[in-house]
């Protein structure tokens, strides 16, 4: 019997314009009055979750920045944390100078960047529409290291969106190379890498959002789309992978649903919870 929902946001709950299909909406508020738990499992900040995911459902926890960050929002607190040392961020964004890049520091359940990067946006291929959700979600600050000063050994993750086409294969094999023995390094999209403590991941953070509730694996449905999703799909009794979903994702699901565009995760709900 499944008692818990995990959804993945972008590509997978929400289609390409960011919305919720209605299916989805009908199928999760169905669930949610049957007394199954959802639970938004994303790798943006717990501040930026969608407002409209709290609008339509009533979530209780929600799991971010790659599952490095599990929220109690009854509670008002965060119940689990698997955040990176401030010796492994400070290495990682003196090392990530070397390259023409966005970093951004994921804290205390917020996102900042560097201010002057606003200056250079326009030299990144970045859509209209993303930048001005980028600099309305993301916190411009004119230091990013005094936020890692003032977040001890509370960095849940480092996110490099919108790299260009001949620096990103490049990048992420020197950071497997150089970083991989010491950090979780994923992506949630072909054109980011997203960098977060070695044994923090979507899997890890549901699994001890599950320890905390009391409830088995067995008892977990999950829907996702990229590889920040893939320990969280191995984790659950019941693994969902979009149709859009990267082949590689694919491989590890019981099920393929249907696309995000089309509702996907409602299509599941309504095969494994109903």
């Amino acid at each position: 019997m499944i008692k818990l929902i995990a959804s993945d946001m972008d590509g997978t709950l929400l289609d390409d314009n960011k919305k919720i299909h209605e299916r989805n909406i009908n199928a999760i508020k169905k669930a949610i009055e049957k007394g199954i738990l959802f639970v938004p499992a994303t790798g943006r900040t717990n501040s930026t979750v969608p407002e409209d995911i709290f609008k339509n459902f009533d979530v209780r926890y929600t799991l971010s920045s790659n599952g490095a960050a599990v929220y109690d929002r009854v509670e008002n607190k965060f119940i689990y944390k698997n955040c990176m040392s401030n010796d492994i961020v400070i290495g990682l964004m003196d090392y990530l100078k070397e390259y023409d890049i966005i970093t951004e520091v994921y804290a205390g359940g917020e996102g900042y960047f560097q201010e002057n990067i606003l200056d250079k946006l326009d030299s990144f291929e970045i859509p209209p529409a993303f930048k001005e959700m980028y600099t309305k979600l993301k916190r411009p600050v004119q230091d990013i290291h005094e936020i890692i000063k003032e977040n001890p050994n509370n960095v849940e993750k480092i996110n490099i969106p919108w790299l260009k086409d001949n620096v990103r294969p490049v990048l992420m094999e020197n950071l497997k190379r150089d970083w991989g023995d010491k950090i979780y390094i994923t992506s949630s999209l072909d054109t980011n890498i997203e960098l977060c403590a070695k044994t923090a991941n979507k899997g890890d953070g549901l699994k001890n959002l599950c320890r905390i509730i009391g409830i088995k694996p067995e008892e977990v449905i999950v829907f996702g789309d990229n590889f920040n999703d893939a320990e969280m799909l191995e984790f659950a009794g019941t693994a969902v992978a979009m149709e859009n979903g990267a082949e590689g994702i694919k491989e590890l699901a019981n099920f393929i649903t249907i696309s995000n565009n089309d509702g996907g995760v409602g299509f599941g709900i309504e095969k494994f919870c109903f």
